[in-house]
């Protein structure tokens, strides 16, 4: 579970609760992946530690930790955060993320980019990519666990900081967990 050391000082919802699948990194790892042999990642809501894992299972070099992201000093070395912040949250992640000035890839919400609180917050940021996940992402619910039948909300991958991308893909996760031979990319 994320932990309330992470919040900012707003209360605690259960969909901070939520926790990330492995496969849920296929869409980064499809475009980022080569970028990620040379990367320090930081995975500042790690939780109990399911993507960390699922880092380290690809052979990234990941640091994870439950610390609170917005008193936490950027660990030495590291080259990019890669996390799903709590949602209660996630737009004071996402300017904390420009204010540290470090690339990042954030699993957050689709609709954060049409309001307008997100829409200010990606205004100036030329290299902002969007990857749109379908079908949804199965999150570990607390009160539900696995098998939920996916988010009752779309999410996205936003990346920031990465020039060379494509500003939007549409990624197609198959009704199971995929393997890399399992994914589409759709063109934006």
């Amino acid at each position: 579970m994320k932990p309330k050391e992470n919040k900012a000082g707003k209360s605690f919802t259960s969909y901070d609760n939520c926790e990330t699948p492995p496969y849920a990194l296929d869409p980064i790892d499809f475009l980022l992946g080569a970028s990620f042999e040379y990367m320090h990642i930081w995975e500042p809501a790690m939780g109990r530690g399911r993507m960390v894992q699922a880092m380290l299972d690809r052979d990234w070099y990941v640091y994870g930790t439950n610390d609170n992201f917005f008193e936490t000093n950027v660990p030495s070395g590291v080259d990019l955060v890669v996390t799903n912040p709590p949602y209660s949250i996630k737009y004071d992640w996402v300017k904390h993320c420009y204010d540290i000035k470090i690339p990042f890839a954030l699993l957050m919400p689709v609709e954060m980019i049409a309001t307008e609180k997100g829409a200010k917050l990606f205004a100036n940021d030329d290299s902002l990519s969007i990857v749109y996940t379908y079908p949804r992402i199965d999150f570990f619910m607390p009160n539900l666990g696995w098998g939920g039948g996916g988010a009752q909300y779309p999410t996205a991958w936003y990346i920031s900081g990465f020039r060379n991308l494509n500003p939007r893909y549409w990624f197609h996760l198959e009704n199971k967990p995929p393997r890399k031979d399992h994914a589409r990319l759709f063109g934006g």
